[in-house]
């Protein structure tokens, strides 16, 4: 793909540096590790439809998109994430300088200047630090902010009740919806757990007969272009981008995540008494070793000590 009018696409950025790369006679090991950066960053740069998009107008915001979302729906672990996180920098630092150095060559005069500051991204310590649990009072002034904005709000109570990923909503179409079942058919690749069925609660059904999602062509996303039904789907950064200034406005750190409602989810549905098995129907767990690994990283708490115990 040709340079922009704003410079080198993300697609020539890429391909510049893997050029780079082999020319600097690296190891056969470095290579391969770079390559694998590389092919985790380009699909979600062509899934997101960004590989046409200007290196130096991608920011640390859609970097951090990038990261978050492997983050949660690869399960990826923090070594994994700030071994990512590090190449990222290295891969833009290098980049804007082989730009600069061809744009000197050929007499440019127009000045070329990067957004991007991965600095700002924090790494990671643990898994823990993602997705952080909302609280009653944290969710209501959530609620409140969120209402305004009938789209964004209603994405946030869809994850909640369906307990879906973003990227499986993202691919949500109106035809998955089977009402008289009382299912959602999650549909791969989009799903990590494979082909999986989601179950309709009394709550999830009402949301879907009040956006009049049921009365959709077959053939729309029911979170689309927009973030509203349409035949076309959502980019990626649609509700994330949506939501960032929400926390912003009440004072929420980007531990608080759209991914962190379904954890919420989890929690207050085991919380009121709901077993493991009928929490994990929803979640799309198959074996419960994987379940419990992932209860102990929401440090669930059932509060049971907080009240009266047996007394001395």
């Amino acid at each position: 793909m040709p340079p922009t009018a704003e410079g080198w696409t993300l697609e020539e950025g890429i391909k510049r540096f893997r050029k780079y790369c082999k020319g600097r006679n690296l190891s056969d090991r470095t290579i391969t590790t770079y390559d694998s950066y590389i092919n985790n960053f380009s699909d979600w740069l062509v899934d997101s439809e960004l590989m046409g998009y200007p290196c130096s107008k991608f920011t640390e915001f859609q970097a951090k998109d990038f990261l978050d979302e492997h983050f949660d729906e690869e399960e990826w672990s923090p070594r994994t994430y700030n071994n990512h996180l590090d190449f990222l920098l290295t891969l833009f630092n290098r980049i804007q300088k082989l730009e600069k150095e061809e744009s000197r060559r050929n007499g440019g005069g127009k000045k070329i200047e990067y957004e991007i500051d991965i600095r700002e991204i924090e790494p990671k310590k643990d898994r823990a630090e993602k997705n952080r649990y909302y609280s009653p009072a944290v969710a209501e002034q959530v609620k409140k902010a969120t209402r305004k904005d009938k789209r964004l709000y209603n994405y946030i109570r869809w994850i909640y009740y369906s307990c879906m990923r973003p990227k499986e909503i993202r691919f949500l179409q109106a035809k998955h919806i089977d009402l008289h079942a009382r299912q959602i058919k999650v549909i791969a690749p989009s799903g990590k757990t494979g082909e999986r069925f989601v179950p309709i609660c009394d709550e999830l059904y009402d949301l879907i007969i009040e956006s009049g999602l049921s009365k959709l062509p077959l053939n729309h996303y029911v979170f689309g272009k927009g973030g509203i039904p349409s035949d076309e789907k959502a980019p990626k950064d649609t509700f994330s981008g949506l939501y960032r200034p929400i926390k912003k406005l009440i004072g929420l750190d980007d531990k608080y995540t759209l991914y962190g409602w379904k954890h919420t989810r989890v929690v207050n549905l085991l919380m009121a008494g709901f077993t493991d098995a009928e929490v994990m129907s929803l979640t799309g767990h198959h074996d419960y070793e994987s379940f419990k690994t992932y209860k102990r990283e929401l440090k669930i708490d059932t509060s049971a000590m907080q009240g009266k115990t047996v007394e001395f």
